[in-house]
């Protein structure tokens, strides 16, 4: 049975109600204030750690539905393996500096077709040009 389906059928079971008053007492607890990024948004590892968390809270009543959401939460990691090699040049403040006068000196050009130019992303190009980056 997915996890889905478990909750929609537990809403009107007594037992399920006393779980979910502890789980919704931990939820109001959290804070998403105390995450770091974007107000409210949580990091992958962040969402693993809660679903660790939430099944350890309704592992003695519902063991099956702790265990998925333990093998749910062990699902949510960075995968290890070979990356892509960077195709492009590696950007130093010299490059930098070269950008920028090019751009100067090509005031109608679009960043995409200067990042072409310098085999870089156009975000570099943006950097270089607004001075985000030295």
């Amino acid at each position: 049975m997915a996890l889905s389906e478990w909750w929609a059928g537990c809403r009107g079971d007594a037992r399920f109600r006393k779980v979910a008053k502890a789980v919704d007492r931990s939820l109001y607890e959290w804070s998403p204030r105390a995450v770091p990024y974007r107000e409210g948004a949580m990091k992958l590892p962040d969402v693993a750690k809660r679903m660790r968390e939430i099944a350890e809270l309704i592992q003695d009543d519902h063991p099956d539905e702790s265990g998925e959401l333990f093998e749910l939460a062990a699902e949510i990691k960075r995968r290890s393996g070979t990356r892509a090699p960077a195709s492009s040049t590696k950007i130093t403040p010299e490059l930098y500096e070269e950008i920028k006068e090019y751009a100067e000196a090509n005031p109608g050009m679009p960043h995409q077709e200067i990042a072409v130019v310098f085999n870089v992303n156009h975000g570099r190009v943006s950097e270089a040009i607004s001075g985000k980056r030295q």
